[in-house]
């Protein structure tokens, strides 16, 4: 094979004739039950990317793009590879850059497919029908990090690439966080010139307090496809910040399922800048099984040109989920008449005794707000760019 151009309905064909090395055709993957599964689960009920779910994500633009597969590999050279406190993630690969660095100071273990514990966490992987099942599926095997009871670490996590192509490239990743400990991830999402489909799984154990600050590459966003799926447990007692910004690209979904259990505390914060032709899908689903739970998502998007988004949060409580505050909040501002947003806030509350509110706005700059600017001597451009920041901010 030199090179083979597919779309990424093509990826069942492509695993008939053993193209591609992954967890389904490895009966040694850790994970290759759940391959097997989700496998089924695909054949029977259709290809994920016809779900209704994504109605309203413009999901033909992942569909349509051509990937191309190719033996001529080129080796990417990495700058980072000399600095200190960097985990380097890819498709089957993970590693920690740098000389000097010490375990005991990071308090964390990575794994790889060989890892004789990875199989312990395969009972936490589901089909969903949605397109994270095909990580699942055509990953050359998961890797992970897991910080030890009491620990405290702040690292630098980068989503990155060993190669310089075009072809669909499939992330499995486990970040499993010890109980009592203080963790901060800055996660780096770089873009290729191609798709990329991630299912990552986070276990926030008990009594631990859990940042998490994602970045989107803003280079290469005009060729970049992105599909993260984040499935997010919290034990009792859990703590969880998350942060996230970008720009859009091509085509993103950055899409985040929560799991709060009593006593939890959890914030989700999106702000999203889109310019030109982007798309960016957001999906924030909190999930309150316990009681003495809080939770407060606020996702704002600024949309220029002829950039698009799409935001559905969902906020589910058990009934004997008693006690829970939960907050919504989506707005979404149009700089461009040219400019859509779509938002879809969804509440499944099955017990009266808790707080909740939600809120979801599609708006233009406020004509006044930018006559005041005017008056007192600031341009057009100027005064939007301050509008903009007050309301991402």
């Amino acid at each position: 094979m030199s090179e083979v151009k597919y779309n990424i309905n093509d990826l069942h064909t492509l695993l008939e004739v053993g193209l591609r090395n992954n967890m389904l055709t490895n009966d040694k993957s850790p994970f290759h039950e759940i391959a097997k599964e989700i496998y089924s689960s695909t054949i029977d009920k259709g290809n994920p990317l016809t779900n209704k779910f994504y109605k309203n994500m413009k999901i033909k633009v992942l569909q349509q793009h051509t990937n191309i597969a190719t033996d001529n590999l080129v080796k990417r050279s990495f700058d980072v590879e000399t600095e200190d406190n960097i985990i380097l993630i890819d498709d089957g690969q993970i590693q920690r850059t740098g000389s000097g660095y010490n375990p005991n100071k990071y308090s964390v273990t990575l794994m790889n497919a060989h890892t004789p514990r990875f199989k312990l966490y395969q009972d936490y992987f589901k089909p969903t029908g949605r397109v994270s099942d095909l990580a699942l599926m055509h990953s050359t095997g998961p890797v992970g990090m897991k910080f030890k009871r009491n620990s405290t670490s702040n690292i630098i996590v980068k989503y990155t690439d060993r190669y310089k192509d075009k072809d669909i490239n499939c992330v499995v990743a486990i970040v499993d966080i010890g109980e009592w400990s203080h963790i901060e991830l800055n996660e780096e999402f770089e873009n290729k010139e191609g798709c990329k489909i991630y299912k990552i799984l986070y276990l926030c154990r008990e009594n631990s307090n859990v940042t998490i600050n994602r970045d989107h590459d803003n280079t290469n966003k005009s060729k970049g496809l992105n599909v993260i799926e984040s499935q997010i447990i919290q034990f009792p007692g859990s703590t969880l910040k998350m942060n996230i910004n970008g720009e859009g690209s091509l085509y993103n979904q950055d899409l985040t399922y929560i799991d709060s259990y009593k006593e939890c505390g959890t914030e989700v914060t999106g702000r999203f800048d889109c310019h030109k032709d982007s798309i960016n899908n957001v999906v924030v689903n909190v999930h309150h099984k316990d009681i003495n739970s809080c939770s407060n998502v606020d996702v704002r998007s600024v949309l220029d040109d002829k950039s698009f988004s799409s935001f559905l949060g969902n906020i589910v409580v058990d009934d004997d989920a008693i006690d829970v505050k939960a907050h919504l909040v989506n707005k979404n501002l149009l700089l461009s008449d040219k400019a859509s947003a779509v938002t879809e806030p969804q509440l499944d509350i099955n017990t009266k005794e808790i707080e909740c509110t939600h809120g979801c706005t599609i708006s233009n700059i406020d004509k006044d707000d930018l006559y005041y600017l005017n008056s007192k001597g600031i341009d057009n451009f100027e005064a939007t760019e301050i509008l903009k920041e007050a309301f991402l901010k």
